[in-house]
């Protein structure tokens, strides 16, 4: 394909994640922001700097012959990443998707990845087995039951596997394990950011299912200073009624950072590797809380 067909073919569809095709083309999300010269699917520099966060940790990781599962995948950006970097075997699942990865992208790129169009509630080991690696990229904050998805992702890591989970937390002192579950007039997200674990909550329910978090990376901002930066930008608006002054963006405060001075505090985002240690579970309450799961969802 030249370049100006395949800049056409990607016009054709709708795009979450910028993947870069040849040549300098790339997709481009849509309602995107630009940050820094490059395009993220979210408005807030918190997505930017985790997206960016995400790559570095996944670079440290060994992909080779490894079996990788990408939930959440949209348009299979993390999925391509692994192929390229040596799994043996990519299987990427999301409720929504993406035309453009299943008919575009995989056979552009003549990618072995495996898309289906599955909900992670209906994951189970018998469909694709276990895996080495499991992305869980922006999707725990939407889900009702969280604790029931990382129980499935759980299920299908296999014993010396890895989770690489990022989210939106909820940023606080973490003191006391917090989760956050906004809904309609409480909530000043979308309605389908409902979950927000602040990261000690996080940290604790992993444990309790027998996973032992090793890392844990959060948006480097604290309250007063990205209050501080809010503020700047303000000012710098009204005073010079321009959207950009001195490379500042005076208009870019996303809905996380809408949230500050509120009174239930700021959400940011937070990236959480683990590894399973069996040792850490209680078999009492794990085996009590697979028979209630078995129970409310057959």
């Amino acid at each position: 394909m030249t370049n100006e067909e395949i800049i056409n073919k990607i016009k054709e569809y709708n795009w979450y994640h910028k993947i870069n095709i040849k040549d300098g083309i790339s997709t481009i999300p849509t309602d995107a922001l630009e940050v820094d010269g490059e395009y993220v699917a979210h408005s807030s520099q918190d997505s930017h700097w985790s997206q960016k966060k995400i790559f570095s940790v996944l670079d440290k990781i060994d992909f080779k012959d490894k079996k990788v599962l990408d939930i959440g995948c949209r348009d299979g950006l993390f999925s391509f990443y692994a192929e390229k970097r040596g799994a043996a075997e990519v299987v990427a699942i999301d409720n929504d998707l993406s035309k453009g990865a299943s008919e575009f992208l995989i056979p552009f790129f003549n990618s072995k990845v495996k898309m289906y169009e599955k909900n992670l509630f209906d994951l189970t080991q018998e469909d694709y087995g276990k895996f080495d690696i499991i992305i869980f990229v922006g999707v725990l904050y939407h889900l009702r039951y969280p604790f029931y998805s990382l129980k499935k992702i759980k299920d299908v890591l296999d014993l010396n596997g890895k989770l690489i989970l990022e989210t939106g937390i909820y940023l606080d002192n973490n003191k006391k394990a917090i989760l956050y579950c906004p809904i309609e007039d409480d909530s000043e997200f979308e309605k389908t950011s409902c979950t927000f674990f602040n990261v000690k909550a996080l940290v604790d329910s992993l444990k309790s299912m027998g996973m032992l978090v090793e890392n844990v990376f959060t948006y480097p901002h604290t309250i007063k200073l990205r209050r501080l930066k809010n503020i700047i930008r303000f000012f710098l608006k009204l005073i010079f009624r321009k959207e950009k002054v001195f490379g500042i963006k005076t208009t870019q405060i996303g809905k996380y950072d809408q949230h500050i001075g509120s009174k239930v505090g700021p959400i940011t985002r937070g990236i959480f590797v683990s590894n399973i240690n069996e040792n850490l579970i209680d078999k009492t309450a794990s085996n009590y809380w697979d028979k209630t799961h078995t129970f409310h969802t057959r």
